[in-house]
């Protein structure tokens, strides 16, 4: 089962990164302030969402806006934080060369993580 959940993950990632390589994503935006303000923090060291690929040629940031913007567009509000945690502990982060994979839910600190409904909830407001 988890085998399944990371390849889909992969195959929507590597169909993002191909089809958003040529034009621009409606998700732009959201993946920017995503990519300005969340990270993951490892060993103290803080990576941001824009600086870590979720595959060659697509940012993580810009994976997750496009993942999750369809789900709070037009809705007017965001998404539940153990939503938005569900859907972290999905995508998988491959540490050490692919030594070792873990969520990205697992390597985002807990305020990151509501800084992301946070935006989410700002954007669904205005989108």
């Amino acid at each position: 089962m988890t085998k399944l959940i990371v390849e889909g993950w992969l195959d929507l990632a590597k169909l993002v990164a191909s089809e958003g390589s040529k034009a621009k994503s409606p998700y732009e935006e959201l993946a920017y302030q995503i990519g300005r303000d969340v990270y993951v923090d490892i060993a103290g060291w803080h990576l941001f969402l824009r600086d870590m690929s979720a595959v060659p040629g697509l940012k993580m940031s810009q994976a997750l806006a496009t993942k999750l913007g369809p789900e709070v567009a037009g809705s007017r509000r965001g998404l539940l934080e153990s939503d938005v945690a569900a859907v972290l502990k999905k995508i998988p982060v491959e540490l050490g060369a692919g030594k070792t994979r873990v969520s990205l839910f697992e390597v985002m600190p807990s305020m990151c993580v509501s800084d992301l409904v946070k935006i989410l909830d700002d954007y669904a407001r205005n989108a």
